[in-house]
């Protein structure tokens, strides 16, 4: 426990999912604006699981005060995993703020969807933090609601409807923001259209 969490609960579940045989390979994605040092530890010599974190990561010592460091201060690329998970772990670290939709859609186009389509996993589990969103107290980025919608909906569109999609809440500092983000998901995750109007009573 770091302060952000007791109990890793994706990690938990992705584990359970293969050792239950419920899953054979289990694809999570972090977005949440910190890095998933946790989930990482746990799954990070598991073939059967992919662990693909984009993030915020200014490496340096542990202490807080110095202005390059980013908590909790992992996640670095080369980080690939170990023994038979070697290859299953990734890490997308950008090293300043202020990144947006732009960037993610490159992260997206580049790796996050053709890293999935090779994986071919038979559960998805998304780390859904909104801490990268325009307006978060913590972020510092600028990702808007429609890219949220446009994540979550290339995530769906790549893996097929069949496959058992997991949206887990993570990190998330201002309640306006989480709430128009979370929309922007649960509407994907719906197939349903982005802005569209509800029909007047």
């Amino acid at each position: 426990a770091m302060g952000f969490c007791y109990f890793n609960n994706i990690a938990v579940a992705a584990k359970n999912a293969v050792q239950t045989g419920s899953a054979d390979r289990v694809f999570i994605l972090d977005w949440d604006i910190h890095h998933g040092n946790g989930i990482q530890d746990i799954t990070y010599d598991d073939p059967n699981i992919f662990y693909l974190s984009i993030h915020r990561a200014n490496f340096g010592t542990s202490n807080k005060s110095q202005s390059h460091w980013f908590y909790p201060g992992t996640g670095r690329s080369d980080q690939c995993g170990r023994g038979a998970g070697k290859g299953a772990n990734l890490n997308v670290a950008f090293p300043t703020a202020g990144m947006g939709n732009t960037e993610y859609a490159a992260a997206f186009s580049e790796l996050v969807l053709p890293v999935l389509r090779e994986f071919d996993p038979d559960l998805i589990i998304i780390a859904c933090g909104f801490d990268v969103a325009k307006g978060d107290l913590l972020g510092d980025c600028g990702l808007t609601p429609d890219m949220y919608y446009i994540m979550t909906k290339s995530l769906l569109d790549t893996a097929g409807s069949s496959t058992p999609f997991v949206v887990a809440l993570e990190g998330g500092y201002h309640l306006e923001t989480i709430a128009s983000c979370m929309e922007a998901t649960a509407l994907a995750l719906l197939d349903e259209p982005y802005g569209a109007q509800s029909p007047q009573d």
